[in-house]
C-alpha cells in the first residue's frame, strides 16, 4: 500500500505537469500507471529526436565591375580616374584588383602609386619593373568611403627611372605604366531596399543588385495581342533607361498560367483584365477590380508565399498603354508611395518633352579641379541626341583659374573633342585668377550623338627638379561658368552611324511600328527584347509614338518607321522588299545571295543574319524600313545582337550588314550625299557674327530711312512756306 500510494502521488504530479505543458507528458504518465507493466527497452526502440535545421542565413551578394577602359600613364607624375557604382547596400567588404605592367627601367625604390577613393587616400605601394607578365595587386577598399551611386577612384603614379635629375624622367618615354581593362572592383553586400510601394518596387526592379543577379523580368501571357505587346515595348524601353547598369539583363517572358508568375524576385506582369489569370483576379480588392474593368491599374500583388509582382492590367486598351507609358516617367514613379494606382485613358502621364539644349554647362556646380605638374586632364561626357550633328557656330567657352607660380613660357591649356584637338591657349600670369578661352568647334569633326570633351593643362614649373614633392602645386580650376554652345542640324540619312535615328528623334520614339510574326516564337521575343532595351538607353522622355503589330494586320504605315522582326519565311515585310534588299534571299528563302560587296557561299549564307536600312515603300515621306531577319531563327538572332546591344553598336556602319556566329560584315550601299548638310542660308543664319552684322546693317538702314524721311518732311514744309 505504501508503494502504491507513492506511485499514485507520482502519477498525480505527472498529470499536473502534462496539463501545464500541453499534454506532452501524458504518454509518459500512462506508461507508469499501475495498470501498465513496465518493460525494459533498448535505446534502439526509441525514435531519434528530430532536430529542426537552423534557418539558413541569406548569402551576401557580390557586385563585380571591370574598368571602363585601359589607361596609359606616362611621365614623372600622372594619374587617372576610374568610376564604379554602388547601390543602397549594407557593405560587408570591398576590394580593388589592379592588373598592370610598368617600365622595365622603373626603379622600385623611388617609383610608387597612391590610391584615393572619393577624395580619401587609403593605399600606397611601390611599383616594380615589368617582368614580361602583368602584375596583380589586390587592395581592400575602405567601405565607409563608398557612397550610393557613382564612386571615383583616383590612381596617381610616379614612375622614376633614375634617382637623380627627376625632370629628365618627364621628357623620357621610358617611364610608363599600363593599367589593364581587366582591373576590377568587387563588393560584398546585403541590399537594404524594400519593395512595399510602387516607387520602391520600381526603383528596386532596375537596381544594380537585381539586374546583376538577373532577378527582374517583364512578363506577358502566352498569346498576347497588339495592345499587350505595345505595352510591353513601352515598359521595356521606358524602364531600361532607368537602369544604372546591366540593363541587358532585364528578361522578357511569356507564361501560360499563373504557376510561374511569381518565379521572379521582381516581375512586371502585363495583361488585359479580361484575360487575367483568375487566381490573380481573386487577389485584387473590389476597388482595384472596378478600376481595372473601367480603365487600367498599376498595383502590387502578393501570393501566399510573400512573393510580389507589379501588375499592369485593364479593359481599356488606351488606358493600359497609358499605364505602361507611365513607367517611362521615372520622376513621377518615384512619387508613388502607395501599392495601387488607377490610370485612365484621358490623363496625361507624359514626362516633359526632351528638346536638344543649345547651351550646356561643361562641369557640375562644383567645377573641376586638377593638380600636379606637367600634363593634367579633366574629361566630360556630353549626352546628345543621335539624330543631330554639331554644325557651324558651335562653340566652347572655357572659364579657368590656375596657379601663379607656373613657367608661363611653357604652360598652356588644350581642348579636345572626341580626342581631336580643337584649340589651345597660352597661360599668362596676368590672367591667372580669371582667364577665358572661346573656341569655335570645327564642323569638319562631324560630331553627332554623345561625345567627350577633354581639357588638358600643361602645368610647367621652373626649376622643378628642386621641388619635385610639391604635387599640390601647380593647380588649375575649370569653373562651372564654362559652357558649350551647341548648334546642330538633324541627320536624316539612313546609316547605322546615326542609329537609333530615324527610329528615335531628340530622345523620343519617332513613329515606330514594330511588326512581329503572327505566331511569334522565343527567338522573335528575344530579338524584340534586345532592341527595345537598347532603344531605352537613348530614350529621354515617354512622349513619342511606339506600337507593335502582327504581320497580317500592321495597320496604317504611311507615317511609320518600321522594324520587322522574324526569320525570312515568317517575315512578310522582308519577303515583299526582297528585290530591294542589299543582301537578298534565294527564291526558297533558305540562304543569302552574293552581291557586289560580298561573295557568299550558299551553305554559309544559311548561317547569316542581316539587318538593313531601307527607304520605306509604304510611305511617301522619308521613313525607314529595317528588316531584322535571317534564314533561321538562330541566324536572325545573330544580327539582332548588333542592334540590340549598346556595346555592339559601334561595330556596325553603313546601311546593311550580315553577321555569323563570330563576326559582323558591314557595308555602305547607298551613296553618301550632303542631305545632312544644312542649306547655305541656314548655315549663315546659325552664325552669331552674321546675325550681328545683319542687325547692325538693319539698324543703319533704319537710321538712314528716318533721316531721309525727316529731310523730306523738312524741305516739303519749307517749299510750302515759301510758296
Amino acid at each position: 500500500m505504501k508503494y502504491q500510494r507513492i506511485r499514485l502521488i507520482v502519477l498525480t504530479f505527472v498529470i499536473a505537469l502534462s496539463a501545464a505543458f500541453g499534454g506532452s507528458l501524458a504518454a509518459y504518465a500512462e506508461d507508469i500507471s499501475p495498470d501498465r507493466a513496465v518493460q525494459d527497452q533498448s535505446p534502439a526502440d526509441f525514435p531519434a529526436a528530430s532536430v529542426s535545421p537552423a534557418p539558413e542565413e541569406p548569402a551576401p551578394y557580390l557586385h563585380q565591375e571591370a574598368f571602363d577602359s585601359a589607361y596609359s600613364l606616362t611621365g614623372l607624375f600622372s594619374q587617372c580616374t576610374e568610376h564604379f557604382s554602388a547601390g543602397n547596400w549594407e557593405i560587408l567588404s570591398a576590394s580593388l584588383t589592379l592588373r598592370f605592367s610598368a617600365s622595365q627601367l622603373a626603379d622600385n625604390t623611388i617609383s610608387d602609386l597612391t590610391l584615393s577613393l572619393n577624395g580619401q587616400n587609403f593605399y600606397s605601394a611601390r611599383i616594380f619593373p615589368d617582368t614580361g607578365t602583368k602584375q596583380e595587386l589586390t587592395v581592400t577598399l575602405p567601405a565607409e568611403a563608398i557612397r550610393q551611386g557613382s564612386n571615383d577612384l583616383v590612381i596617381e603614379a610616379s614612375v622614376r627611372t633614375r634617382d637623380s635629375s627627376p625632370c629628365v624622367d618627364d621628357v623620357s618615354k621610358a617611364n610608363w605604366m599600363e593599367l589593364s581593362k581587366e582591373s576590377s572592383f568587387a563588393i560584398s553586400y546585403f541590399p537594404r531596399a524594400s519593395s512595399d510601394t510602387l516607387a520602391a518596387y520600381y526603383a528596386q526592379f532596375t537596381a544594380i543588385d537585381a539586374l546583376e543577379n538577373r532577378q527582374s523580368a517583364v512578363v506577358i501571357g502566352s498569346d498576347p495581342d497588339d495592345v499587350e505587346l505595345s505595352a510591353a515595348a513601352a515598359v521595356l524601353a521606358g524602364i531600361s533607361g532607368q537602369s544604372q547598369m546591366f540593363y541587358e539583363n532585364i528578361a522578357f517572358r511569356t507564361i501560360p498560367d499563373e504557376q510561374t508568375l511569381f518565379s521572379e524576385k521582381y516581375g512586371i506582369f502585363i495583361s488585359r483584365y479580361d484575360s487575367l489569370f483568375p487566381v490573380v483576379k481573386d487577389r485584387l480588392t473590389l476597388e482595384q477590380r472596378q478600376a481595372a474593368e473601367q480603365s487600367a491599374i498599376i498595383t502590387l500583388v502578393q501570393n501566399d508565399a510573400g512573393a510580389v509582382v507589379l501588375l499592369i492590367t485593364g479593359n481599356s486598351g488606351d488606358a493600359l498603354l497609358n499605364a505602361a507609358r507611365l513607367l517611362g516617367n521615372a520622376s513621377y514613379m518615384a512619387q508613388l508611395q502607395t501599392a495601387f494606382r488607377p490610370v485612365s485613358a484621358e490623363e496625361d502621364v507624359r514626362s516633359p518633352k526632351s528638346e536638344p539644349q543649345q547651351y550646356l554647362r561643361l562641369t557640375d556646380e562644383s567645377g573641376s579641379y586638377v593638380k600636379g605638374p606637367f600634363r593634367q586632364s579633366a574629361s566630360f561626357f556630353i549626352q546628345y541626341p543621335a539624330n543631330r550633328r554639331l554644325s557651324y557656330s558651335s562653340q566652347i567657352s572655357l572659364a579657368i583659374r590656375y596657379a601663379e607660380n607656373l613657367d608661363f613660357d611653357r604652360s598652356l591649356v588644350t581642348v579636345y573633342m572626341n580626342e581631336n584637338p580643337v584649340g589651345s591657349k597660352k597661360l599668362t600670369r596676368e590672367k591667372a585668377q580669371g582667364d577665358t578661352l572661346l573656341l569655335d568647334i570645327p564642323s569638319d569633326l562631324k560630331i553627332s550623338g554623345n561625345f567627350t570633351v577633354r581639357v588638358s593643362f600643361d602645368l610647367e614649373m621652373k626649376d622643378l627638379w628642386c621641388a619635385v614633392n610639391q604635387s599640390e602645386t601647380p593647380w588649375a580650376w575649370i569653373s562651372n561658368e564654362s559652357m558649350l554652345k551647341l548648334s546642330s542640324t538633324e541627320i536624316d540619312t539612313l546609316f547605322f552611324e546615326n542609329y537609333p535615328s530615324p527610329f528615335m528623334k531628340d530622345g523620343s520614339f519617332n513613329h515606330v511600328v514594330v511588326v512581329m510574326p503572327d505566331k511569334p516564337v522565343s527567338a522573335d521575343y528575344e530579338a524584340f527584347r534586345k532592341i527595345m532595351l537598347t532603344f531605352g538607353q537613348s530614350l529621354k522622355d515617354n512622349t513619342g509614338s511606339l506600337c507593335v503589330a502582327h504581320m497580317s494586320e500592321p495597320g496604317d504605315l504611311k507615317q511609320a518607321n518600321i522594324i520587322s522582326i522574324g526569320r525570312f519565311s515568317e517575315n512578310k515585310f522582308a519577303q515583299q522588299v526582297n528585290d530591294a534588299l542589299f543582301f537578298r534571299f534565294s527564291a526558297d528563302g533558305k540562304t543569302l545571295l552574293s552581291n557586289e560587296k560580298m561573295l557568299i557561299d550558299p551553305n554559309y549564307g544559311t548561317s547569316l543574319g542581316t539587318v538593313q536600312l531601307l527607304d520605306s515603300p509604304y510611305s511617301e515621306d522619308k521613313r525607314a524600313l529595317m528588316p531584322v531577319t535571317g534564314a533561321s531563327d538562330e541566324a536572325m538572332l545573330r544580327a539582332a545582337d548588333y542592334i540590340g546591344s549598346s556595346e555592339n553598336l559601334w561595330k556596325i556602319y553603313g546601311d546593311g550588314f550580315v553577321a555569323d556566329a563570330k563576326q559582323v560584315f558591314a557595308y555602305r550601299f547607298k551613296p553618301e550625299d550632303n542631305t545632312d548638310r544644312p542649306p547655305v542660308l541656314d548655315q549663315l543664319a546659325a552664325r552669331g557674327d552674321v546675325k550681328r552684322l545683319l542687325l547692325a546693317t538693319a539698324l543703319v538702314l533704319f537710321l538712314l530711312a528716318v533721316a531721309a524721311a525727316s529731310l523730306l518732311v523738312k524741305y516739303r514744309k519749307k517749299g510750302n512756306y515759301e510758296g
